[in-house]
Parts: C-alpha cells; structure tokens; sequence
C-alpha cells in the first residue's frame, strides 16, 4: 500500500527574486599571493564610505601561520569597489606564541597578524582599529580620512595584562568583526570592543577561554579593561568570538559563540559595555554551530516604530557525516540574516542567504537602511568548510528579509509524525520550519495516548524508539528492546505505557530543539499559493507567509492537502489499485 506521507510530499520552488540580493565577490582564494581570505569584518563611516576588512593567509593552516590585514573601501554604496590595500606592516621575525610552537601551529617567520575590528567614531569621524600579533600583542591605529591612511600603531597590551588578576591567559585576541561607538546613554563616546582570552592549552592553542571587554573614554587614546562577561564553565562551555550591540535604552549585549551542548549562541547585557553582565543565558532562536556571527543596529526606535538589530550567522546544526555530538563542529552553511524589531529579545523576520558552505560574517547598515552582509561562501575543495572559497558582500533590504519566511521543508502540523518527520529532515541537513496550528507539539502521543499495539520491539527503530527511550528515561528507567512489549508494563517496556502528557511532550521539544527545527506555533493555515501544479507558499491566519523546496501535511485532518487541492485517499487504496495482495484482512 501506498504510504500516506508518500501523498503528503508537496514540493515547490523557491520563488525568492534574485534580483533583490546584490552579492559582489571581494577577495577569492587563491588570488593575489593568498592562500585563502578569511574572517570578514565591515563598517560603515561617519561620512558613508564602506571598509570592509579581513585575514589574507598565505597558507591553509589555519588561525596561525603567515596573515597579514587586507581591506577594500566602497564610496558609492557598495556598488564599486577601489584595489585591495594591506593595512597592517609588519618587518621583521616577530617572537612566535610559545604555546602555538608547543603544539607545531606556528614556526619562526610566519608573523600572524590576526584579529582585526574596526570601531566608527561618530563623534569624531575617526575610524579606530585594533589588531594582534601572534594571539599575544594588541595594538591601536587610526583614520582620519575614511580608511584611506592610517596613523602609525601604537601597542595597547598593557591593558590585557591587567586581565591576569582574573585570568591569566596566554592567547588574546579581539573581537574579530566590528566593535561599537556607544551613541545614547550615561557612556556615550564610550569605544567597547569584545575580546576573549585563552589558556592555550587545549585545541588549536584557543581553548579553554573567557569573553570580555576593553573600552576608551576617550576615542582610542587609552584603554581600560572591563569585567569578565562569559566565563568558562560546565553550562558554558570555551566561550570566545563575540559581536556587541547597543540596545535602545542604553545598555550593551554581548552575543557569543561558544561549544556549549545546547548549541546556542549566548547572551550578556551590561549597562555600560564593561561591567556588572547579567547571567548569560541561551537565546533559543540563534542556533550555534560553532562559528563567527554578526550583528547590527539597523535603526533606534522612533515614535511608534521599532528599532531593529540585525544578526547573521549559518543557521544548521548538521553535519555531513552524520556525527552530530553535543559541544561539536556542525557544518557551516545555510547563512541567514533575522531581524528584532524587540531589542533581540525575539527574532520576528528571517532568510537564507547563502544555502551552501557559508561561514563567518559580519553585518553593516547604510544610512538608508540597507543592510551589508560580508560574508565567508563557499570552498576551495567543496568539502572543506575552513577552506573558503571568496568574501562577499551581500547588499540586501529589510523588507526582503521580512518578505515571508523561506526555508527548505516547511511540515504543517505538530504532530507526532510532524515532529519526526521535521527532525529527520533537519538531521539530514535541511532547514526546516514546523508549524503548529495549536500550542503543544506530539498531537494525540503528548495528549494521553501513549500505549503502542507492537508486541515485537525489533519493529521499532529509528527516532520513534529513541522518543520511548527517552520517555521512559525521565522516569529513570530503561527499555528492554530484546523483550516482547508488555500490555500491563514491567520490565521489558519499562513502564512506556503510563507516561504523563507533559513528559512526553517535553520530549518532543527536546528532540526539535536538539535538531534546529524552528517551531512557529499558533500557525493555522490561511491560503496556499500555487504555481503551476506546486505549492509554492503557504499563509497563515495572523499574516505569517512560508515559502519552502518541499511541503509536508502532517495534520491528522490533511488539512493542508485539502486547501492544496491535492487528491488524496482516506483510510487505504484497494488491492487492486496497486497490485498488492497481501494488505488489508486475511479470513482463515
């Protein structure tokens, strides 16, 4: 018989006009006497020219080695763009970071210049920048003249030494991407600028490690440390690259990257960017898969208009290989950019910008509101992420953001099968967005109905025997899956025939969360849009658009195959319609 998901894959094509994404290529591996171009940053001046900034490696070994600090300015909107100019000289043979010689990272000669952030003074119209040497020497420049020349650097290490009381670090580095000007509130004029710190003794002489931040008073003259914002613990887990943004009523977030198991990015607030971080919490909605990310204030709130801030980063949580482990690399594609019209609280509007390998980037706004992704895309190899193929930049517009949610399955309906059927698509590599007409997810299995009519356990695989597994789990039991099932409990089913609603639902949630699959809830369908024989959208009631490759009904009512106008077959299609002799009931 013909299964009834079988009836239920409704695909569809993208119907995302290129032409409302502008992508211009600014460096490309391989070019230019450079191995590979990596971690962008970007900024917009005073004045509205664009620098967009980052690490031109000569070899493929990763954050060590031979880097110098390439940039290219934009004066027209990021229409033109003028040659590549190295910023940072470095002469001679620099002393290499012992801990990246102890573990063969680095060799005499190679100088790493590594790190570098740029900070728009919109005060002065200066533009500040700050980079490392070795992971063990910062140092500060600045433009007077849009990033055309630069004042000769001047060492500011002093200021991580007084770190050490703390933590006492052997790496250092900062930012990358963009640090802030502080424009409203008690510190306004404030220059703050992530950093983190590292012990060097573990992978890649960048683990374990803190997050914090320096700050100047006095547009980049001197540098002052602030406190310890994201410590390393169980919960939190080798915290390092972060982004900071401003909030409308003058505090300062902090959103970092870290290998914690929840595999989300993590949030600090401090009400004046250098002390008294609040508890850092997960943001549930920005998955982690371990990378770089960015973030931009697009506009403050103005009367009844919101202000926006804007975030990008690879939105997966998949692996290729299939190795998903908890505090683990996940592959870096699916580059989204999602906006907060709530000062980051919630992320309202989100797109894909780049499906494919896509990794760091960094986010600006010009001053008409058009927002610049500079992004890491594709590879040299088409296996290896680390191995990045060009920077780009991506000149996009709120609205195209907000034009619907696009995604590459779109499953209507939480049910049980819904949330199967939407983590088995996410664990192989798809961007998945689940939508549930109601507010619980698991339909009648989280409502009571928990018991199963399978006497032989070796039918049951896949994740439906990971959900009883870890239902019966929480009750501190095991299942037996060499035993027959038991309709009256005991040890074989480990008591999977009396579980209570909300823990059965509590799993559903986990396995969702743990797969990256954005739930919308509350989501009960309005319209579908078709083109030709295909969905090519779906609408729900409160104005919430879908646009999704591949469609899945998994109501119990069909209802989405009803509105599609799609045949379909209640209960199961006769023998005879297929060829099939041995379904249905067989009389002795």
């Amino acid at each position: 018989m013909k299964t009834l998901l079988q009836s239920l894959l409704l695909f569809s094509l993208c119907c995302a006009s290129a032409s409302a994404v502008e992508k211009t290529d600014l460096f490309e591996a391989g070019k230019e006497g450079y191995a590979l171009y990596r971690i962008p940053g970007i900024v917009v001046t005073k004045q509205g020219t664009i620098l967009a900034y980052c690490e031109a490696r000569k070899s493929d070994r990763g954050d060590w080695g031979p880097i110098d600090v390439l940039m290219r300015r934009s004066t027209d909107g990021g229409k033109t763009w003028g040659p590549r100019q190295k910023i940072v000289h470095v002469e001679g043979d620099l002393p290499i970071n012992p801990l990246a010689a102890a573990q063969n990272l680095d060799k005499p000669g190679d100088n790493t210049v590594n790190n570098p952030v740029a900070i728009v003074d919109h005060e002065t119209g200066a533009v500040h920048f700050l980079y490392c040497l070795e992971y063990m020497r910062c140092f500060y420049m600045r433009s007077d003249d849009d990033g055309a020349t630069w004042t000769e650097p001047v060492e500011i290490t002093k200021t991580f030494e007084d770190f050490r009381s703390d933590y006492d670090w052997k790496v250092l580095a900062t930012g990358p991407s963009h640090a802030i000007q502080l424009t409203h509130g008690p510190q306004r004029g404030r220059l703050v600028v992530p950093v983190w710190l590292s012990l060097g003794t573990g992978g890649h002489a960048h683990r374990p490690s803190v997050t914090a931040t320096i700050y100047s008073d006095d547009h980049g003259k001197t540098w002052q440390r602030g406190e310890i914002a994201v410590p390393d613990t169980p919960e939190f887990i080798y915290p390092n690259e972060t982004v900071v943004v401003q909030l409308s009523d003058g505090r300062v977030m902090l959103n970092t990257r870290s290998e914690s198991k929840a595999h989300r990015r993590l949030v600090t607030i401090s009400p004046d960017g250098a002390t008294n971080w609040s508890q850092p919490r997960f943001d549930e909605q920005l998955l982690e898969p371990i990378c770089m990310a960015g973030i931009v204030r697009v506009r403050l709130p103005q009367g009844d208009n919101s202000g926006v801030i804007a975030f990008s980063n690879p939105h997966n949580l998949s692996r290729a290989d299939g190795k998903e482990t908890p505090g683990k690399n996940r592959d870096r594609r699916n580059v989204t950019i999602k906006l907060s019209d709530d000062e980051g609280r919630t992320w309202s509007a989100s797109r894909t910008l780049e499906e494919g390998f896509s990794g760091y980037s960094d986010l600006a706004a010009l001053p008409d509101g058009t927002i610049l992704c500079f992004y890491e895309r594709g590879s040299t190899d088409g296996k290896n992420h680390y191995r990045t193929g060009r920077l780009t930049v991506a000149r996009v517009t709120e609205d195209w953001i907000r034009d619907g949610i696009e995604t590459g399955v779109c499953v209507y309906g939480g049910t049980s099968g819904g949330v199967v059927a939407a983590v088995q698509a996410a664990r192989m590599g798809k961007r998945v967005v689940l939508l549930e007409p109601g507010r619980h997810l698991g339909g009648m299995t989280s409502g009571g109905l928990s018991a199963v009519d399978i006497g032989e356990p070796r039918s049951v695989g896949g994740i439906a025997r990971e959900y009883f597994s870890r239902l019966v789990a929480s009750y501190g039991k095991i299942l037996n899956w060499g035993q027959p099932f038991k309709g009256k409990g005991g040890p074989a089913t480990g008591g999977a025939y009396s579980i209570e609603p909300h823990v059965a639902e509590r799993v559903f949630e986990e396995l969702v969360r743990e797969a990256g699959v954005t739930v919308l809830r509350d989501a009960r369908l309005a319209s579908v849009r078709k083109e030709g024989a295909r969905i090519a959208e779906l609408t729900t009631d409160d104005g919430r658009t879908i646009r999704a490759k591949m469609f899945l009904d998994t109501t119990y009512e069909g209802d989405l195959l009803a509105a599609t106008g799609v045949s379909y077959t209640v209960m199961r299609e006769g023998n005879a319609q297929y060829g099939e002799t041995y379904n249905g009931i067989h009389y002795a």
